[in-house]
């Protein structure tokens, strides 16, 4: 089993994971139908003097447990074994994050001893990452599998009221968060919305140890995508096989689809203007380079999810994810080499930058081993494959009438997980929008149960 960072892949970052479904059945009381033990593996999130807090997941629902001692007994949180005993002093409160209500209090719990994990790694997960979201660069993809991590872990996002941007074409400000989905701190775990990058308000929101990430794409093949989803078309009043017969400068004058979607696109989501002189380019790239811990490679995707993978110090698992928001191939058009030729000198500051960061990416590859590189994209192709078996998922259209949840555009294809399927199945296949309220709502729960 290849392995990331020297984590063991059936460990759970930062969790004590009780070891099997099996060991767990029967060691529980069930309060009520709702709650089974036997579903899913509770985990023990964190111990402190005061409180317990554990999560299970019951099909679909994911369940947030807090367990409080009143006899203020002291629970060392470095012990490897955690007894629970049976005792009218421990509280039990189980709250359906999907609905947000409390579902039943309880008074006891079962004496039985919650194991965790013996922690052999070298390297501890991250738990605070900034992913600056590009435009149709595959970062719906990458959003995914950071929204379900940290969904699982219960980690806090960067949320706005509603919605699923923070600004943009503004760029960011920490006042664009909702002040009700932020912790105390006013510090949150994971950044991973649509966004122009300032780093200055960013960090204002990060913890200090936050990794940095984002995604580049070749950017002909962007802004193609790009014309094509948002129907550049009708802003324009024609379409991308005429711009190779249109003067450079007539080009360079089309302003951005409201506002947001245009020329350079990857340098303005990086908060950069749409123009650079050759010196202001240089700088912002090197700006770049040394801000980000990584830029992945949106075609060389499972590489780059790798290099994440090993840059985060998860495990393979948490890295799958399926193709999210990308065109259907039915509804592609092939460009000539002229229309390539006359978008890449459009779109030459997003040129230089994406040139920079694929060297970049080719050195990492190298650095870390082209045949252990290929041994892990073989296992990470292996364990996508064994999801979408598992998960019962069908590819369809993404405003077939058979989804509850429907893309953005019917331009894209999405999946259809088999409705027993469980909530990781579910959230692998569900649309940003519908992830995002999802995620919202777990908030919601989980800043009231922290406090």
């Amino acid at each position: 089993m290849v392995q990331c960072s020297r984590v063991a892949d059936n460990a759970s970052p930062g969790l004590d994971q009780v070891p099997s479904h099996g060991e767990v059945q029967g060691k529980m009381k069930r309060f009520g139908p709702q709650v089974d033990a036997a579903a899913a593996p509770p985990r023990v999130h964190s111990v402190t003097k005061r409180r317990l807090l554990v999560s299970a997941q019951n099909e679909n629902v994911s369940w947030i447990v807090i367990v409080v001692p009143y006899d203020h007994e002291r629970i060392n949180r470095n012990l490897a074994l955690v007894s629970v005993a049976e005792s009218e002093t421990w509280k039990l409160e189980i709250v359906n994050t999907v609905t947000d209500n409390p579902l039943t209090v309880g008074t006891s719990l079962v004496s039985e001893t919650v194991r965790g994990r013996e922690d052999v790694s070298q390297c501890s997960p991250a738990k605070h990452v900034m992913f600056l979201k590009t435009h149709k660069c595959a970062s719906s993809t990458v959003q995914n599998i950071i929204l379900r991590y940290g969904y699982n872990n219960n980690l806090t996002f960067a949320l706005p009221p509603r919605g699923h941007y923070l600004g943009h074409p503004q760029l960011f400000r920490a006042r664009m968060l909702a002040g009700s989905l932020m912790p105390k701190s006013r510090k949150v775990d994971l950044f991973v919305l649509h966004s122009r990058l300032n780093p200055s308000q960013n960090s204002a929101i990060l913890h200090n140890d936050t990794l940095w990430v984002t995604i580049v794409r070749e950017p002909a093949s962007l802004y193609e995508s790009l014309f094509s989803y948002y129907g550049l078309d009708k802003t324009y009043g024609f379409n991308l096989s005429e711009f190779s017969h249109k003067p450079l400068k007539e080009l360079l004058a089309l302003g951005r689809h409201k506002k947001r979607h245009g020329r350079n696109q990857m340098l303005f989501d990086l908060g950069y203007p749409s123009s650079l002189s050759d010196e202001e380019l240089r700088r912002a790239i090197e700006d770049l380079d040394r801000r980000f811990h990584l830029v992945m490679i949106s075609e060389r995707m499972d590489e780059s999810l790798v290099l994440l993978c090993h840059l985060l110090c998860w495990t393979p698992r948490d890295v799958v994810g399926f193709t999210r928001n990308a065109r259907r191939q039915d509804v592609k058009t092939e460009q000539d080499p002229q229309t390539l030729k006359t978008l890449r000198e459009l779109n030459s500051a997003d040129v230089a930058l994406y040139n920079h960061f694929l060297r970049r990416h080719q050195g990492a590859v190298k650095k870390f081993g082209k045949q252990k590189m290929a041994d892990e994209v073989t296992e990470l192709q292996r364990l996508r494959g064994e999801y979408f078996k598992n998960c019962g998922i069908k590819e369809v259209s993404g405003k077939d009438e058979s989804l509850k949840d429907k893309e953005f555009s019917d331009l894209v294809g999405t999946y259809l997980a088999d409705k027993n399927s469980g909530i990781d199945c579910q959230m692998m296949s569900m649309p940003e929008p519908s992830l995002v309220k999802m995620v919202r709502r777990h908030q919601k729960v989980l800043l009231r149960v922290l406090e």
